[in-house]
């Protein structure tokens, strides 16, 4: 996945009321119910679920998708404008804090306890990152609709090549590097040096060794680099105590190490958004890529990956030098507090209709990734798609973005720092220096 702090006093009264925009508070709800989320497949998916709820209720639901570029962009409006457009809006774990904080967000604790066996099964970790804030208040203004995290395919086919296999063991050999096996790599640095075979000694033309999303807009440079961020013992800082650490030796050599990754991809590498990871991959052109799972189902499509989906393998991310952690996606689905009390009530009865076992199973099969943990330990879900048995140790494993009210402009700084180091811009040591920087004037202002 800017700022918008509303008086304190202001943000309880529409929380309560839902006022703001929503016209008349009495009036009763039009059955439809529009959603605000992200252009992709998951999307479309939900809207296919959507037809049984108009089958059961009659209520017409519609999933505006806007493209991932201007996602933000209309959220950022819609919170500015106090707008009653959207019933629900499928946001970012990263902006909870600007919708709660804001008044922008209904809160659901009451709601998640009056349906207690509904939510009971919904992992810890979906409930704090996609529902809950401040962290450890138990207090939730969204539940959880597409679990998500980073993970990597990989073409099985050259991998398992024995004169692949024998070339590589030569390449770690004329490179001075420890022998080991051309497979699914347990560590960053066995990732790097696979990268680079298939980049520089494969003497396959035009393949890169790895891909990932690196583009300036958004999220999506930073969405790459935080697995490493974590596995290298580096940090954004202390979200209690609104300090920054993005400044330390470890961050800055997680920043250095993805450098050097990333000149092992392709021409385009450095500025890639995430359907140039899928065409890229999906074309032949690279031995990896890393993105979110939600995307996975392109890389297994006879249709979407006609030559290669066969071929594909697929593992979560390799371990650094201090840990292995992946980087947390996803969304929570919230309800608009400046929407009526008849629509805001219409819109819950929606979202327990999502989370029920049922739908969540249903929602599983369509290729969304649910955060139901007894789903994921079916073997429904886990025959359904070869890389669904990564996703229940992906969980483990997930950490997050800043995702109090000053999110975004704390993910402005990192996306023009990381972007300008990949790009060959600034150093790491020089981006890792100006992000601690503008971090800590950010958060010395910071909602408390």
């Amino acid at each position: 996945m800017r700022a918008i702090v509303a008086v304190f006093a202001c943000a309880i009264s529409l929380v309560v009321a839902g006022c703001g925009g929503g016209g008349d508070s009495n009036a009763p709800a039009e059955k439809k119910i529009n959603i605000l989320w992200a252009k992709w497949a998951p999307a479309d998916a939900l809207q296919k679920l959507s037809e049984e709820y108009t089958k059961k209720t009659g209520i017409v639901v519609t999933i505006n998708q806007k493209p991932w570029a201007d996602y933000g962009a209309v959220k950022g409006q819609e919170f500015a404008n106090r707008s009653d457009t959207y019933d629900i809006i499928i946001g970012d774990s990263q902006w909870i804090g600007q919708g709660v904080v804001g008044g922008h967000y209904v809160e659901l604790t009451d709601l998640i306890k009056q349906h207690t066996d509904t939510f009971a099964d919904v992992a810890p970790a979906a409930k704090s990152f996609y529902a809950e804030y401040p962290k450890g208040s138990q207090r939730y203004y969204a539940v959880a609709c597409e679990s998500d995290a980073m993970a990597i395919a990989y073409r099985k086919d050259l991998f398992e090549d024995p004169k692949h296999q024998a070339a590589f063991k030569e390449f770690l050999k004329k490179n001075t590097q420890p022998e080991f096996e051309l497979a699914v790599p347990k560590t960053w640095e066995q990732l790097y040096w696979i990268s680079n075979y298939f980049k520089n000694g494969s003497g396959i033309e035009g393949m890169a060794g790895i891909v990932m999303p690196t583009v300036a807009s958004y999220d999506q440079a930073t969405m790459s680099f935080q697995s490493m961020l974590w596995a290298f013992g580096g940090d954004w800082g202390d979200q209690h105590k609104l300090t920054a650490t993005i400044g330390s030796p470890d961050a800055t050599a997680a920043l250095a190490f993805m450098k050097k990754l990333i000149d092992t991809s392709s021409a385009q590498g450095a500025t890639m958004d995430y359907g140039d990871v899928l065409s890229t991959y999906t074309s032949g052109r690279s031995a990896m890529a890393m993105t979110y799972f939600a995307f996975f189902p392109a890389f297994n499509s006879p249709t979407d990956n006609r030559d290669y989906h066969a071929k594909t393998g697929y593992f979560n991310v390799p371990a650094g030098p201090k840990g292995r952690f992946t980087a947390l996606g996803g969304q929570g689905m919230s309800v608009n507090a400046h929407i009526s009390p008849a629509r805001q009530h219409q819109a819950k009865e929606y979202l327990v209709w999502f989370s029920g076992d049922d739908i969540q199973t249903e929602w599983a099969r369509l290729g969304g990734f649910t955060a139901h943990t007894k789903i994921l330990k079916t073997d429904a879900f886990l025959k359904a798609a070869p890389y669904n048995g990564l996703f229940e140790e992906a969980f483990g494993m997930m950490r997050d973005f800043w995702n109090i009210p000053e999110y975004d402009q704390l993910l402005t700084v990192a996306q023009n720092n990381i972007s300008a180091t990949l790009q060959g811009r600034q150093t790491p040591e020089e981006a890792t220096k100006i992000m601690q920087a503008e971090h800590e004037n950010i958060l010395k202002t910071a909602t408390k």
